[in-house]
């Protein structure tokens, strides 16, 4: 779940609570049950009609779901593979300007 604008009270099923605040991902893991996402701010000023509050208090989350890969993930930089070894032939392909060609 990633948090685009306010910043939300997150728990999963291990019962704990965490702050999760803007441009900030929380992740959870694949075993079923349910995730509460609860705005951290209080929503007080949307029953008096202020509007102009509520809106600076407004959540937007991004929800992103998917099957398990179940493989290995290397990480450099924006370039995502399986292996570190893949990760340093695409830098040396995008060096090569053959990043990509098929």
């Amino acid at each position: 779940i990633y948090v685009r604008k306010g910043s939300a009270n997150m728990r999963g099923l291990a019962g704990d609570k965490v702050l999760v605040q803007p441009q900030q991902t929380a992740t959870f893991g694949h075993n079923g049950g349910t995730i509460t996402v609860e705005n951290s701010h209080s929503n007080s000023e949307s029953a008096n009609g202020n509007s102009q509050k509520q809106d600076k208090n407004a959540l937007d989350i991004l929800l992103l779901m998917a099957t398990p890969m179940e493989e290995p993930i290397s990480q450099a930089g924006p370039i995502v593979m399986n292996t570190a070894a893949e990760v340093n032939d695409a830098y040396q392909q995008l060096e090569d300007g053959t990043f990509l060609n098929r």
